[in-house]
């Protein structure tokens, strides 16, 4: 049985409950030339599995993300453990770790992601901890793998971690179960600011959003952030001051999509 999937352009990943890691790769077979507004590769392509690796992780795994570059494999464990392997090469996959820490050591990795530059990567776990990680390539690589250094340490589980550029300026948004913080990784001091004064209690999540088709302006930018009761505020990721509340009604569950959902008892 399949515990945990990842999937980019040319490489899959799944991971099962006994901890086994399946790496495939994509493959293209069939000229799809009579639809040609379609690559070839969409339709006609197909995975096959390159390696089985059994015995490199022991512990349970909670989370698994690839890199956008496909070159990396990230493992993070239910003990809190974040493990990389290198991909480049699909043979040798499992060979070896490229790199291990250990800063979420007793909660389970809850969430992974990446920059845009594909050099650095983000973790965060169920006790609060959100770390940055920075992969190393060339020569610096003989110094080690990969550094890695926390960032803020909250008093309720993260949930959600997203990664934005905007102009000169890089941002974090980081979903606790309590609050929203956007951090400023370029700034030294109070790199740290709350959406809001409000605190909310459940699985709330958010993202960024550009009002000006000019990514590059910072004026433009804005944070959407989920809140109880089918609401949604629109704050200011520099200030954390929040501008308008978006409020939606109730649906008629004819109409509704039945997905999984948070009652509000319980938010």
């Amino acid at each position: 049985m399949c515990a945990r999937f990842s999937e980019i352009r040319r490489v899959r990943v799944r991971i099962a409950n006994n901890g086994n890691i399946f790496v495939y790769a994509r493959t293209s077979t069939v000229s799809s030339a009579t639809i040609p507004s379609q690559s070839t590769e969409f339709f006609s392509s197909r995975f096959f599995i390159v390696k089985v690796i059994s015995e490199l992780i022991n512990d349970p795994v909670s989370c698994i993300s690839i890199s956008p570059c496909e070159k990396n494999l990230i493992v993070g464990t239910s003990l809190g453990t974040v493990h990389g392997l290198q991909l480049s090469d699909h043979q040798k996959v499992g060979e070896k770790l490229a790199f291990t820490h250990d800063f979420h050591a007793g909660a389970p990795i809850t969430c992974i992601i990446w920059d845009e530059l594909r050099n650095r990567l983000f973790s965060a776990s169920k006790k609060g901890s959100v770390c940055q990680t920075t992969l190393r390539g060339g020569l610096t690589a003989y110094f080690g793998a990969a550094q890695t250094e926390l960032l803020v340490e909250e008093e309720s589980g993260i949930v959600q971690l997203e990664f934005c550029r905007a102009g000169s300026l890089e941002f974090l948004l980081v979903s606790s179960l309590h609050r929203m913080l956007v951090l400023n990784l370029d700034a030294l001091e109070g790199n740290a600011v709350q959406i809001g004064t409000k605190s909310r209690n459940g699985m709330f999540g958010g993202c960024f959003t550009q009002d000006t088709k000019d990514v590059s302006d910072i004026s433009g930018l804005k944070v959407l952030c989920a809140r109880p009761g089918r609401r949604i505020w629109i704050g200011n990721p520099i200030s954390g001051k929040v501008a308008a509340t978006l409020k939606f009604p109730n649906c008629d569950e004819s109409s509704c999509f039945h997905g999984h959902s948070i009652s509000e008892a319980n938010s």
